[in-house]
């Protein structure tokens, strides 16, 4: 059951995703959901006192105001992928590609080309989870 609920799931955000790539309002509703996200988490993880790492500097007229103008100050003095629950649930907010050089009090960001690297990525993963998807469903009935 969990498991079908996850492919409804999957393939719901495939679909906007993939009308994304060639519709701006869907992609700029994305962009909208991401914020709202990213300042909810902020949020939050500011509202826990036992805490004390790092912060965004955010406050509550940035929230009112609903835009990314936070974004522009400093931030956590690092990269942190959520590559597992834990670290997703522990980390504040995940901006890809961006991260604060405490060094230079900058932000920093990965090549655009990583970018396009990484969707040409999941692009051939989802072609190639289709085509063994067919395959899979001629050899079912070749076996039947």
């Amino acid at each position: 059951m969990l498991f079908a609920k996850n492919d409804v799931l999957g393939e719901r955000n495939r679909a906007v995703v993939e009308k994304a790539i060639y519709g701006p309002l869907y992609y700029a509703a994305i962009l909208e959901a991401h914020l709202k996200s990213t300042v909810g988490s902020i949020k939050r993880h500011g509202e826990n006192k036992g805490n004390r790492r790092r912060r965004f500097r955010m406050d509550v007229g940035d929230v009112r105001a609903e835009t990314d103008g936070f974004l522009q100050r400093s931030g956590p003095p690092s990269l942190d992928f959520p590559f597992h629950r834990d670290n997703y649930y522990m980390l504040e907010a995940y901006l890809p590609n961006r991260g604060w050089n405490k060094e230079v009090e900058e932000w920093r960001y990965m090549p655009a080309s990583q970018h396009e690297r990484d969707v040409e990525f999941v692009k051939a993963w989802a072609r190639r989870r289709k085509e063994e998807a067919v395959v899979e469903v001629e050899v079912e009935k070749e076996v039947s």
